[in-house]
């Protein structure tokens, strides 16, 4: 993993030691979708692993409520290695406005299923958070408060141990910089072994600000890291 023992301590993590130290791929993904990432980055990496699943234990962050039902229940079931967190990620625990896109409203279930099959293409849901940037526009449908969930302090309450292999994909619709710099400020950049992020620099003029400070700090950090970091545009 990324840190020693002592650097785990003084994080405070809640990493166990349980028997042997058996080493573990851990997938984080934040924005998981319809699950399409997790399927993705699962064949990327099963080659290199010899069990049934490329990573032993996935969480993965969706916060709209019919994405989970329709397709990432589905999953979690067939893989018991899946948790499911149904929040946003963000930097900080915070209440939040989201919005689905209004032209899904009226469609039912074996039609939006047919619709998005969930393959290379998302799910056409509009899920932004409403102060990430002005996201609020014309396809924007009724909003929905939800509950952010701070993603590095979560993080640090988890059973993480010190040979833990991290995988973190994030595609969150601009909400990148609240999480990777909270992320960063908490010493956390080289506890991951590969990063995954698409950054939404086209979305505002301030997301593309805050999106190349962010992507630069984050290249600057993992070039210190003892380990080789890869960082890669999702």
């Amino acid at each position: 993993g990324g840190c020693t023992n002592e650097e785990y301590a003084k994080l405070g993590w809640q990493w166990q030691e349980k028997g042997s130290e058996k080493e573990r791929k851990i997938l984080l993904d934040l924005g998981a979708n319809c699950g399409n990432s997790y399927k993705k980055l699962q064949n990327t990496h099963s080659k290199y692993h010899s069990s049934h699943r490329a990573f032993d234990m996935s969480y993965l962050f969706e916060w709209n409520p019919r994405i989970i039902r329709l397709y990432l229940n589905k999953l979690a079931e067939a893989d018991k290695g899946v948790r499911l967190i149904p929040y946003p990620a963000w930097g900080v625990d915070k209440n939040m406005t989201f919005y689905a896109d209004k032209r899904d409203h009226d469609k039912d279930d074996a039609t939006y299923l047919k619709q998005y099959p969930c393959k290379s293409l998302k799910v056409n849901t509009f899920n932004s958070p409403e102060d990430s940037g002005g996201m609020h526009n014309s396809r924007s449908g009724e909003p929905i408060e939800v509950q952010a969930v701070g993603f590095p302090g979560w993080f640090v309450k988890q059973d993480i141990r010190p040979n833990d292999l991290l995988y973190l994909k994030v595609d969150i619709e601009g909400a990148e910089c609240s999480v990777l710099d909270a992320w960063m400020d908490m010493g956390l950049t080289c506890s991951v072994q590969e990063y995954y992020v698409e950054w939404h620099d086209i979305f505002t003029a301030e997301i593309k600000k805050c999106a190349t400070k962010t992507r630069n700090r984050l290249r600057a950090e993992a070039e210190k890291c003892k380990h080789k970091i890869t960082i890669e545009v999702w």
